[in-house]
């Protein structure tokens, strides 16, 4: 009787757990598994109201994909006109809620771009866009083109109609009514548009707040872009970073010892002056303290090492850079005096000097011929009693070298005339009298250092050849082509001939690509245009033409073309 009873309990049991399955399944949409794997991105099959729907008046729009999507897929929408809007997620269908009213007789477009995967983690290449109108006809135009930028899908596209702007152009503080993220490929399309004139430009907005900041990388357009008829040409755009205009601000000063003070500025500064007659210190008692020295912190540019002469006193002191003392790497020196409170240190100043390191290091390998050795030292050096003498050679011959006090703590060793291949070299540094700021003597009297140099310099090549240009280009003068290296790096830029001819010598061995730009101020450097006050950027095209450069080698009949 057991033995009949047990298996009908079995079956029971599985088909409990069939039904508690299947009721799962009808509750919640899970992704298949099993087979090989899908490398190709879920893709958009169905979109309700479907594509060009006039009359629209409802709340929400429906995406309907062939495959399981990863829920990060809610933050990849954009509505143009701006709408604020929710979204729903349902495993393969995703549901974008509008939060207001849509305006009347208006075209919207939905994209979904391309910061989502599937759930396999298949990214898509290019972004998706639907269009609806709210009234009885929709705008068809469209603004497609390609932003050249370090991660390309961080940038948005700023479009803004010129009816909407006003004199001057001022982006840092106007919203542009279609702003959309680029694709991966930096291929970018602003769909459902009027006809008209709009102004374009690619922002990298960290933010997200629709404005251009003063920090924030960008590219503006060459020229307004025309839609008629619902059509314009295409638009490339290069980024490039912010323009610096402001001068180097002083934000923090602080006592390390009783005689060292650390200064930190908004970005790297270099004097116009010397440190002495660029910085004042005063004691709390409102004596002057001379400044013995003051160099960069190597660790980190934007802050300088202050070595004073003598000791502050523990009370409030000041410190003041004096106007147009200091600039930044783009030239703005600040245009007022600045000030900066800090508390003295009772600390004393036990630092000894001593060498820190030498560049390169003691026995390295693969040195270059004319590379310099740089000594640095633990602290500021009086520079001006500090002898130092210096043999480089050598087991055939000695080498003349020059040297140099780069900093108060960086001496710098160069030889004169390129060093011979494959041989070591020896450097003998004797220093006599070579004391810091403070009196105190150097630890090494003698440094001996060894270097290998390299087995064969890497000598350059040539390329000659032909530019053939479009007639898009022809419309521009003068042209300018570019070699780019694999990082993005410019290696050479030159103008051809006027019959297109051109040979360029000693160029470096690598893998290049080409661009060409219209050089219309002249400078020989691409310009990426300008917000303060505005200017248009510079007409850019990327060119598919890829050179290979060997050493001592000259490439001919190279042909440049669109």
């Amino acid at each position: 009787m057991r033995s009949h009873c047990q298996p009908q309990l079995l079956v029971n049991t599985y088909s409990m757990v069939i039904i508690v399955l299947v009721m799962a399944g009808c509750a919640m949409k899970v992704a298949p598994t099993g087979g090989p794997r899908d490398m190709t991105a879920a893709e958009v099959v169905r979109v309700e109201p479907s594509l060009g729907t006039t009359l629209f008046d409802g709340d929400r729009v429906r995406f309907t994909f062939d495959d399981y999507v990863d829920r990060s897929i809610r933050n990849a929408f954009t509505i143009l006109p701006s709408v604020r809007f929710t979204t729903s997620y349902s495993g393969d269908e995703i549901t974008v809620e509008f939060q207001e009213p849509l305006a009347a007789n208006t075209t919207y477009s939905v994209t979904l771009g391309t910061d989502w995967s599937d759930v396999r983690g298949n990214r898509p290449l290019a972004s998706f866009t639907t269009i609806f109108s709210t009234g009885a006809g929709i705008d068809s135009g469209m603004i497609s083109g390609l932003v050249s930028a370090r991660s390309p899908e961080s940038m948005s596209i700023f479009c803004y109609p010129l009816s909407d702007t006003s004199a001057p152009f001022t982006p840092w503080n106007a919203a542009p009514r279609y702003r959309l993220p680029c694709g991966l490929s930096g291929a970018f399309s602003v769909r459902g548009l009027a006809d008209g004139t709009y102004r374009v430009m690619a922002v990298r907005d960290e933010n997200r707040n629709g404005l251009v900041d003063p920090r924030e990388e960008y590219a503006v357009a060459p020229t307004d872009v025309v839609v008629r008829a619902g059509v314009a040409g295409a638009v490339r755009l290069k980024s490039g970073p912010a323009i610096d205009r402001e001068p180097p601000e002083l934000t923090r000063a602080r006592s390390l010892t009783s005689q060292l003070l650390t200064v930190q500025f908004t970005e790297s500064v270099y004097p116009v002056t010397t440190w002495e007659k660029a910085i004042e210190v005063r004691s709390a008692s409102d004596i002057v303290v001379p400044v013995a020295a003051a160099w960069t912190d190597s660790s980190q540019r934007d802050r300088l090492l202050v070595r004073l002469t003598s000791s502050l006193d523990t009370g409030a002191c000041r410190l003041s850079i004096a106007a147009g003392a200091m600039r930044d790497s783009a030239g703005n020196r600040n245009d007022s005096l600045q000030r900066q409170s800090f508390r003295g240190s009772s600390v004393a100043d036990t630092l000894s000097l001593y060498i820190v390191s030498a560049d390169p290091r003691d026995s390295t390998k693969g040195v270059r011929r004319d590379q310099p050795l740089v000594i640095s030292f633990s602290d500021a050096v009086d520079t001006m009693n500090a002898q130092v003498s210096v043999e480089h050679r050598s087991p055939q011959r000695s080498v003349q070298v020059r040297t140099r006090w780069a900093s108060p703590v960086a001496f710098v060793i160069e030889p004169q005339e390129p060093r011979d291949l494959k041989t070591w070299y020896s450097t003998d540094v004797r220093l006599v009298n070579v004391r810091s700021a403070l009196g105190r003597a150097v630890r090494d009297s003698v440094r001996m250092l060894a270097m290998l140099t390299e087995d064969r310099p890497v000598d350059p090549g040539s390329i000659s050849g032909t530019f053939t240009p479009s007639d898009e280009m022809r419309s521009c003068s003068p042209l300018v082509i570019r070699l780019m290296s694999a990082t993005g790096t410019v290696t050479a830029a030159f103008l051809p001939d006027t019959d297109g001819r051109f040979r360029l010598d000693r160029v470096p061995a690598g893998e290049y690509t080409v661009d060409v730009f219209c050089d219309r101020n002249g400078n020989g450097v691409y310009d990426h245009g300008d917000l303060r006050p505005f200017a248009f950027g510079e007409a850019w095209w990327p060119l598919p033409t890829k050179i290979s450069v060997r050493p001592r080698w000259t490439l001919e009949n190279v042909s440049i073309t669109p």
